[in-house]
């Protein structure tokens, strides 16, 4: 387990707590204050810390390693340049398993969870996650809540993420390296999302009736170009790359 992992969880309890929990986790857990972002660590380190956390910050197991999942998110996605990866959640979850086979030429001990959109619909798509990792789909459920939650703007009111246990295939089973796999249902109202990345030659064209249930947040999401003025040609935001 690469010390970016666990230099991100060091991140993040600094910024959702305060620099004394953390050291008193790492202490009380026997684990090292500091990581080195290229070193590969022993995954213990990961549930000691854990197991500590559980105690300082008194959740669940799965809240905590659901934590975990969101600070790991959080840190990588700036610190990588993930925002790249797609427009939608979909679109971003397809790219996401090319992104990671990437980073493993970069940190050739780099173990990564794989990632597959089985389908997409209007009602949101369904995720297939396979780890090496056990206990980890909660570690992923922080990430993926995260990820739609905070990047693409879809409120938990609107966010409704569902989870199974898959079964292996005979062949996933006779390989060395076993996966743990599971399958997120993720429903959200996907239209308008499925109206930008449907295939063809009409794609990426937006239909009036779609921009107008767009949000400004969701404007500075998908468009990185683009000026929202009111009435009086006052200025009300801004696209990414023009607010440089």
């Amino acid at each position: 387990m690469y010390g970016f992992l666990l230099h991100a969880i060091k991140a993040g309890c600094f910024q959702d707590f305060n620099k004394k929990m953390w050291q008193d986790i790492s202490k009380d857990s026997g684990c090292p204050e500091d990581f080195n972002y290229n070193v590969d660590y022993n995954s213990d380190i990961f549930y000691k810390l854990v197991d500590e956390g559980l105690i300082k910050m008194r959740y669940t197991r799965s809240a905590m390693l659901q934590l975990f999942g969101k600070w790991y998110i959080r840190f990588v996605w700036k610190e990588w340049g993930m925002e790249t990866l797609g427009r939608t959640p979909g679109e971003f979850f397809r790219n996401w398993s090319d992104f990671l086979e990437s980073k493993a030429k970069e940190f050739p001990l780099f173990t990564h969870d794989k990632f597959k959109v089985v389908s997409e619909d209007n009602e949101g798509i369904i995720l297939e996650y396979k780890t090496v990792h056990q206990e980890m789909t909660s570690f992923c459920l922080g990430m993926i809540e995260f990820i739609v939650n905070e990047k693409y703007h879809v409120t938990k009111e609107n966010l409704q993420i569902t989870t199974k246990i898959a079964e292996s295939s005979e062949e996933e089973e006779s390989r060395e390296q076993v996966f743990n796999k599971s399958i997120f249902r993720i429903k959200f109202d996907n239209q308008s999302v499925g109206a930008m990345v449907k295939r063809g030659p009409n794609r990426g064209k937006l239909p009036f009736e779609i921009l107008q249930r767009f949000k400004p947040l969701h404007m500075l999401n998908y468009f990185p170009f683009f000026l929202h003025f009111d009435r009086d040609l006052k200025i009300l935001h801004v696209g990414k790359q023009l607010n440089k």
